[in-house]
C-alpha cells in the first residue's frame, strides 16, 4: 500500500501512512488486518473500524500462457514447504502479530523515554563487549525487570537482569542491584549460554535458543531438543522447538526426561515478548535516527 502526496512528488509507504493515522495527520485508510495487527507494536492507538471485504487467501496471478513459470513457481513452493522453511519463514515474520497488550506495549513506548536512557549506555557497552544486539540486551532486561534496578522478586532473582545468587556468583557479579553489574553480568552469562548452544542451530536461532535456557535451563533446553527429534522435529529449529517445550509440563513426557518437570510454556512466551520488545525498539530506533538525520539535512539547507 502507497499514496502519492497529491501536492508533492512524495509517495508514502505503508508505515508512514499508518504513523500519519496515528498521529491524526490522515483519518483513516484501507489496509490489510494483519499488517494492522503487525504495526500496533509500534502505534499503539491503532484500530480498525470495520471490515471492507470477506477474508481472502493470498494468491500470485501468471499471465494465461506462463505455464512454465507456473510450473516452476508451484514446485518452489512445494520444496519451501516441504523442507519447513517456509513454516520459518512465516514464524519469523508474523509469528509475533499476536502479541499485543495495549497498555504493556503503550507502557513499554513510554518507557523507552523515561527509563531506557538511564541504561541505554550500559546496554550499549555490554553488547559490544559480548556480541550481542545491544536492543536484545534492552529487551530482555525489560522483560525481566521493566528496567527496575531494584528489582526483587519471592525467589530471589534481583536487578536489572533478575539473576539468581547463583548465577550472580558464576559470572563475578557481587551487587545484583548495581546496574553496571547487573547488565554486564546478565550479558556475560547469556554470551555462555550462546556458546553452549550446538553450532548445528543456524545465529538467529541461537539466540533463541539461549533467551530460552536463560530462562529455563540448558538441561531442560537439551530435553526439549531430544523431545523434537523424537517427535520427527528438527532440534536446531527455534520454529519446532517453540512447539516441543511446551510438553516438558506433562506427566507423560516430562517423567522419561533426564532434567524431569519444568513450566516449558514460559521460556515460550519469554522470547516471543523479548523479540516483540526488540522489534519495537530496532524501529523506535530507527525512527529516532531518521529523525536526527532529517533534521542536520535541514539545517544544511
Amino acid at each position: 500500500m502507497c499514496i502519492r502526496d497529491r501536492d508533492t512528488t512524495t509517495v508514502w509507504s505503508t508505515e508512514q501512512i499508518l504513523e500519519k493515522i496515528w498521529l491524526g495527520e490522515i483519518q483513516l485508510s484501507v489496509c490489510d488486518d494483519k499488517i494492522i495487527s503487525l504495526y500496533r507494536r509500534y502505534f499503539p492507538e491503532l484500530f480498525t473500524l470495520f471490515p471492507v471485504s470477506e477474508p481472502e487467501p493470498v494468491g500470485w496471478i501468471f499471465r494465461n500462457n506462463a505455464y512454465d513459470l507456473k510450473r516452476y513457481s508451484e514446485k518452489w513452493f512445494n520444496r519451501l514447504e516441504n523442507s519447513g522453511y517456509l513454516d520459518e519463514l512465516i514464524a519469523k515474520n508474523f509469528g509475533y502479530y499476536e502479541v499485543f497488550d495495549y497498555f504493556d506495549i503503550r507502557t513499554f513506548h513510554w518507557r523507552i523515554d523515561s527509563r531506557l536512557p538511564l541504561y541505554r549506555d550500559l546496554f550499549e557497552k555490554a553488547g559490544k563487549r559480548y556480541n550481542i544486539p545491544w536492543t536484545l540486551l534492552a529487551a530482555q532486561s525489560y522483560q525481566e525487570s521493566h528496567w527496575n534496578s531494584k528489582a526483587k522478586s519471592p525467589t530471589g532473582v534481583r536487578g536489572l537482569m533478575m539473576l539468581t545468587q547463583a548465577t550472580a556468583e558464576i559470572v563475578g557479579v557481587e551487587d545484583r542491584l548495581d546496574p553496571a553489574e547487573s547488565i554486564f553480568g546478565g550479558a556475560r552469562y547469556l554470551s555462555w549460554i550462546i556458546d553452549r548452544i550446538p553450532e548445528s542451530v543456524q545465529p538467529n536461532d541461537r539466540l533463541l535458543f539461549a533467551l530460552a535456557a536463560y530462562n529455563v535451563g540448558m538441561g531442560h533446553l537439551s530435553d526439549a531438543r531430544k523431545l523434537a527429534v523424537e517427535k520427527g522435529k528438527s532440534p536446531d529449529s527455534w520454529h519446532d522447538l517453540k512447539t516441543v517445550l511446551p510438553l516438558l509440563s506433562q506427566p507423560g513426557y516430562y517423567t522419561k526426561l533426564e532434567y524431569g518437570y519444568a513450566r516449558g510454556m514460559e521460556p515460550v512466551r519469554y522470547v516471543d515478548r523479548i523479540i516483540n520488545y526488540r522489534d519495537i525498539l530496532d524501529r523506535y530506533m530507527q525512527s529516532s535516527n531518521n529523525t536526527i538525520a532529517d533534521s542536520v539535512h535541514a539545517s544544511d539547507q
